[in-house]
């Protein structure tokens, strides 16, 4: 499942301008990744964020302005985010960024947007039955988080509201999900 695909799983739940971050996890045969939109709304607290990042003050944010920026966001996003498998935490090993709206001038009347992709490092999906615990909190203003759930292995989700909205103040959303495919069966990364 490309961060594409997921992009575009994000973008069929996230119309909500309420939820300034929202989520969907995709499990695939032997990786978890986590889609992230963030969205610092037009106003003031957008043109804050690009006058903090304009460091040589010419009101003008440039490419390296703009990758401390996005650097920033995406700390942010994902500082309170923990998943877990089957009661281990999944540790994440890439992170693909792209960032909207940051590369103009300092009092630009433009929202900020982050899209974010974690991947994990190669994980275990159990045949049949597994759990999936996802705790974050929110990112602006303790706004609730929209998460979605997206399998990537032959299989069905039999628990767990779709998209949940988790809290902001860190409560998890749990799903359950049941592989018909087994591990075995499923070459590593498409191999």
């Amino acid at each position: 499942m490309t961060a594409s695909v997921l992009f575009a799983t994000l973008a069929a739940f996230t119309h909500a301008p309420s939820h300034p971050k929202k989520l969907v996890v995709a499990v695939t045969a032997h990786r978890i990744v986590v889609a992230f939109h963030v969205e610092v709304a037009v106003g003031e607290r957008a043109r804050m964020l690009r006058s903090l990042f304009d460091t040589n003050h010419d009101r003008q944010i440039d490419g390296a302005e703009e990758a401390r920026l996005s650097t920033y966001l995406s700390e942010r996003a994902k500082r309170a985010l923990i998943v877990r498998l089957n009661g281990r935490r999944v540790p994440f090993a890439t992170e693909t960024r792209f960032i909207d709206g940051a590369r103009t001038r300092v009092d630009a009347a433009m929202s900020i947007i982050l899209k974010m992709a974690l991947v994990s490092e190669p994980i275990q999906i159990r045949f049949g039955t597994n759990r999936l615990k996802i705790s974050d909190a929110g990112f602006e203003r303790a706004a609730d988080i929209p998460v979605a759930l997206a399998l990537g292995v032959r299989g069905e989700i039999i628990s767990g509201r779709q998209p949940a909205l988790m809290s902001a103040r860190g409560e998890s959303t749990v799903f359950a999900f049941k592989s018909l495919e087994h591990p075995r069966d499923i070459a590593i990364d498409g191999k």
